[in-house]
């Protein structure tokens, strides 16, 4: 198990925490069965955040890999310490995995094998004398409790530039010939209830609109989390010249990616800048918990940025208050954008390598994905069922436009009545106007031939 504190004494120097991207310094801590902190491999999750400058939630994810190591050794060989561990150990944890009722994928299990013996290389890197013989390459003469190989191969990067990697092998890993399946995306049945239970899970106006902004963001352009919280607010303005939201990815590497940005989805989001995040940023101000304007676009009440922490359980919270069961998770919205931008694109092909390549290449590029081996099961999902989606490419377009119509309408409903929004009303009437006329545009055939009927 781990635990997430936020007390900032734990990184040193102060002016790393600029590396982080964000004003959340927890550090997660991993614990032993008796709730007492395993200081050896949170020191190792302190290297990563400080020194290899990982986002926090790397070091989450670094911090739980370990803590499933560390629960094997505690309930499987009690009293072992865990200097006391040996190759053998390594493959025991593998077999025990694959027999749990919920197995990880083999890939999972690889990289919890990665992590343990890279923070036991770190750890014996950083106190030679203590474990000197704990860890060791296969070509090494001295004698090492675990012996891992280092695998080189090539890889090329957006520019076409090779490069040449490294990574950690061991024999105790799996053999990756497992075919992937995608993730579940959120039903639409869910978000239609968590939109609808916005209105009953705030008095506070400014954190309802914030809501709504985040879902209409998360739900057409589906960008991870750690990236919502650094969109900021001269992005979605240049958009409005552009077409296109550029936003960093925070995940591995960080470099600039730019996605489309419908005009409609920018005239939403800087209605929420000049209103509610306009009187938050003004509060913090004059209270001085800020000093000026940072520039993200999601903000707390006083002004400050909206952190990832505070993100996430904002909208689990709403999934509470919605009364949904299932997984509804900001990254679900992710993958049910990926989902249906992959049918989409898959309509009118039949599924030849080179049409295969071509989709993973669009894929990529509106994803930011890294790399290509994460989507390449959405493809092959997206041909699997391509029949049953025979019109996918229209219903997402007339999707979109719909829930932007009912988001505008709200937003005019509480609008209405007060003499200082008369001119935001006004706006909001031109493109509700604009917007109708655009949903029976691209509303699929058989959508349309049902609302002809009904009239």
């Amino acid at each position: 198990m781990i635990l997430l504190t936020t007390k900032r004494a734990i990184v040193r120097p102060e002016h790393r925490l600029s590396a982080l991207g964000t004003t959340d310094a927890g550090i997660p801590m991993i614990l032993n069965q008796d709730y007492s902190v395993c200081w050896p491999f949170t020191q190792y999750v302190l290297h990563t955040v400080v020194s290899q400058e990982r986002t926090p939630s790397t070091a989450e994810a670094t911090a739980h890999n370990l803590s499933v190591f560390l629960n094997f050794l505690q309930s499987q060989h009690a009293g072992l310490s865990l200097w006391d561990v040996w190759d053998h150990h390594l493959h025991e944890f593998a077999s025990y995995q694959l027999r749990q009722p919920k197995a990880p994928s083999h890939e999972q299990i690889n990289k919890i094998l990665r992590k343990v013996i890279s923070a036991y290389i770190y750890l014996q890197q950083s106190d030679p004398k203590e474990v000197r013989s704990l860890v060791g390459e296969t070509h090494d003469a001295e004698p090492a409790q675990i012996r891992y190989s280092i695998v080189r191969s090539a890889t090329r990067d957006n520019a076409g530039k090779l490069h040449q990697i490294r990574y950690i092998h061991h024999d105790a890993m799996l053999p990756r010939g497992i075919k992937k399946k995608p993730r579940k995306p959120i039903p639409d049945s869910f978000i239609d209830r968590l939109w609808g239970a916005i209105p009953a899970f705030s008095k506070n106006p400014f954190i309802r609109e914030r809501l709504e902004c985040a879902l209409t963001i998360l739900e057409q352009v589906a960008p991870r989390v750690d990236e919502l919280c650094h969109f900021t607010v001269d992005a979605v303005k240049d958009s409005l010249d552009s077409g296109l939201l550029e936003y960093r990815i925070t995940k591995t590497k960080k470099r600039e990616h730019a996605v489309p940005f419908p005009e409609d989805l920018a005239d939403i989001t800087l209605l929420f800048v000049h209103g509610p995040r306009a009187d938050a940023i003004d509060r913090g101000l004059r209270s001085r918990t800020i000093e000026r304007d940072h520039g993200f676009l999601f903000v707390k009440t006083n002004g400050e940025p909206w952190t990832r922490a505070s993100m996430i359980n904002t909208l689990l919270l709403l999934r509470k208050v919605a009364g949904v069961t299932g997984p509804a998770h900001a990254h679900l919205f992710r993958h049910r954008w990926i989902t249906k931008n992959a049918i989409a694109l898959a309509k009118n092909m039949v599924g030849t390598p080179l049409e295969r390549s071509t989709i993973l290449v669009w894929l990529k590029e509106l994803s930011g994905h890294l790399s290509f081996a994460g989507l390449v099961p959405y493809v092959d999902e997206s041909f699997d069922n391509k029949r049953a989606f025979d019109v996918a490419k229209p219903a997402i377009s007339h999707d979109i436009r719909r829930r932007l119509l009912a988001h505008y309408s709200k937003m005019l409903e509480s609008c209405l009545g007060e003499k200082e929004h008369l001119r935001i009303s006004m706006r909001i009437v031109s493109i509700l106007e604009q917007l109708n006329s655009s949903v029976e545009e691209h509303m699929p055939d058989n959508r349309a031939e049902s609302a002809q009927a009904v009239h």
